[in-house]
């Protein structure tokens, strides 16, 4: 066989490899019905450029090796070869898969019994391939024979065509998408826009507005000094999936997703964007994080929800079978090169709003719009990060330098050093967000839209820095991480104000819809701040609540704290060496160093009734 006509056989054998893998992808995809449409196309082109070029290597070695050995093989033999070591890929692929995911997940790929499992898987299916190379051969040349026949041909053919035509189309209509920031509106007369702003992990009391020895928001100071300051807002969970559940559906973890299944909104729930856009405003939302897609209900009642993290997603995504899936797990710093972080940062989501707010300035419309700013991994950049800290420690040092003094226990021996390194690291990154924050709210002043617009600024929850033994936001429902800012600035009707009642951030929308005078769903647990802002005597909440529903591999199953004026309950289900039910007087000892669950009694049993209720505002 000619170089040329060999080069052809090994590239082509790598493009039907690559659509054979790509298409069991996509099966596996449907099966377990987790996808979104962009990776459907892209889990096809993946996998035909990486097998067409492992089959072109393979082609030029192979041609190299037979021009220094100066073989002559017959032209079936190179078939025979080429198929032999297409299933024989496969099969390592897939084997090799298993073995490091399912068996070999606590360790990586140069750990020494990765590197031996994986030798001795390949040489298992190197030595399978060759006796059956050299002993099955006549049924190798039966299936080719098989694959050559012409209605088969004239299927492969069309299937790949079809491939071919539904990535080109795909392609160009995700270009198109992602650079589209045109949504339908109108102009509505006497209803203000709205801008609602949501902060990753911004725990309340590290903003110089809540007392912070530190300045970390000056500009978040000084847009406070014309808003309503709400002082002691309670989030509702500690997720961001299951907080932004609460706020889109005015109701308690426990409400809306009563089977504690974790995965967002359902369906069949009523958003309050949903209830917006029916009222005729133009809605719009940008999210910085992955478990606010689309795809976990989010998108809901949104014209435009643009929610793509990177153009190649890895986050969140099933990919047991794909072969991006498998070049993130074994060459991970391959997504550092190629900017892939599974996040998005405020300054992309500022780009995006800004061209959003110039090409929609003249509708009246809903902009929700998520920043992950602070959120770990601890990652300012340079400029915010020297304000902060001459540490020159990454955040990934300083967490490996807090596993291994803990052992990643509870009350571990970490030492302040450590800890001043995180807590440094994750201020600078409230400063940057804080600025980037000023940035969008100067745009909107540019574009004239600031003084007609109802801007809400709040924390989905907050992070804990060693206050209760643990750090980030994960496992418990101490103040650190519950206690959020609320931020509601809309002068034509609200004047500035301060105010101490607890509150929850599931209030935000039926505040926000008593403002429209819009009828509010009925069979929420939200209620209205309208009347404790104008102070008229209505507002009459007993409780806030927030709640937290184990996921495997936690402690607990259920945590539930209630806030009923100056006290709190922390009940925990089941109670564990670590995590302890407590109650705390917040008043006096703010920082629930205290536990007083057994010392009043009483007091404890007047907040456990309110575990099953809901806001009780009659």
């Amino acid at each position: 066989m000619k170089s040329p006509e060999h080069f052809k056989l090994a590239v082509f054998t790598g493009l039907i490899v690559g659509v054979l893998h790509g298409s069991v992808d996509i099966i596996a995809k449907f099966a377990v019905w987790s996808f979104e449409w962009f990776e459907l196309y892209q889990t096809l082109l993946s996998s035909i450029l990486v097998f067409t070029f492992i089959f072109a290597a393979i082609g030029i070695f192979f041609e190299a090796l037979i021009r220094i050995l100066k073989l002559r093989l017959p032209k079936n033999k190179y078939h025979a070869i080429y198929f032999t070591a297409s299933i024989a890929l496969l099969l390592f692929f897939y084997v090799a898969t298993i073995v490091n995911r399912d068996i070999l997940y606590r360790f990586t790929l140069w750990d020494w019994q990765s590197l031996v499992a994986n030798f001795l898987v390949f040489s298992a299916i190197s030595l399978l391939s060759l006796f059956v190379f050299t002993k099955g051969e006549g049924i190798i040349y039966l299936l080719i024979d098989f694959f050559n026949k012409t209605k088969v041909k004239k299927f492969v053919g069309n299937y790949i065509f079809a491939v071919s035509v539904f990535i080109i189309v795909s392609l160009i209509m995700d270009v198109y998408l992602l650079n589209d920031f045109t949504s339908s509106g109108e102009k509505l007369e006497g209803y203000p826009n709205i801008v609602y702003i949501s902060m990753d992990s911004v725990r309340a009391d590290h903003l110089s507005m809540y007392g912070y020895k530190v300045q970390t928001s000056p500009n978040l100071d000084k847009f406070s000094k014309n808003a309503v300051v709400f002082k002691n807002v309670i989030s509702p969970s500690l997720w961001t999936i299951l907080v932004h559940g609460g706020i889109f559906t005015g109701k308690y973890v426990s409400t809306f997703d009563p089977d504690h299944t974790n995965q967002g909104i359902k369906k069949e729930e009523k958003t309050f964007v949903e209830v917006l856009k029916d009222n005729g405003y133009n809605t719009a939302g940008f999210v910085s994080a992955a478990w606010i897609k689309s795809k976990y209900g989010f998108g809901q009642g949104f014209n435009l929800y643009k929610d793509r993290m990177d153009f190649l997603e890895h986050k969140l995504t099933y990919d047991k079978f794909s072969i991006k899936g498998a070049i993130f797990t074994f060459v991970p710093n391959i997504q550092n090169i190629m900017d892939i972080d599974a996040v998005r940062s405020s300054e992309e989501i500022n780009k995006d709003a800004f061209k959003w707010l110039e090409k929609n300035k003249d509708d009246t419309f809903f902009l929700f719009l998520h920043y992950e700013g602070p959120h770990a991994p601890y990652n300012p950049s340079k400029e915010f990060r020297e304000r902060f800290t001459d540490d020159p420690r990454s955040f990934e040092e300083l967490e490996a330098a807090y596993e291994k003094s803990t052992g990643l226990k509870r009350y571990g021996n970490v030492s302040e050093n450590v800890i001043n390194g995180l807590v440094n690291l994750y201020d600078a990154g409230i400063a940057e967000l804080d600025y980037n924050i000023n940035l969008l709210l100067d745009k909107m002043e540019g574009l004239g839209l600031k003084n007609n617009t109802l801007i809400i600024i709040a924390a989905d929850s907050g992070e804990e820095f060693y206050d209760h033994g643990y750090f980030k936001h994960s496992r418990t429902l101490y103040q650190e991480i519950v206690h959020v800012p609320l931020l509601i600035y809309y002068p034509d009707k609200l004047k500035p104000e301060i105010i101490e009642e607890p509150v929850s951030t599931i209030d935000i929308f039926p505040t926000v819809f008593d403002i429209l005078k819009i009828v509010v769903p009925e069979g929420i647990d939200g209620v209205s701040l309208i009347p404790l802002i104008k102070n008229d005597g209505s507002y009459q909440r007993e409780f806030v609540k927030s709640e937290l529903f184990g996921l495997p591999g936690h402690e607990t199953k259920k945590q539930t704290a209630i806030i009923h004026n100056e006290w709190k309950l922390i009940e925990v289900e089941p109670e564990t060496g670590t995590i302890k039910p407590g109650l705390y007087n917040l008043n006096t000892d703010p920082k629930e160093q205290k536990n007083l669950y057994y010392i009043f009694p009483e007091k404890r049993k007047l907040l456990q009734k309110y575990i099953n209720d809901t806001t009780r505002n009659e």
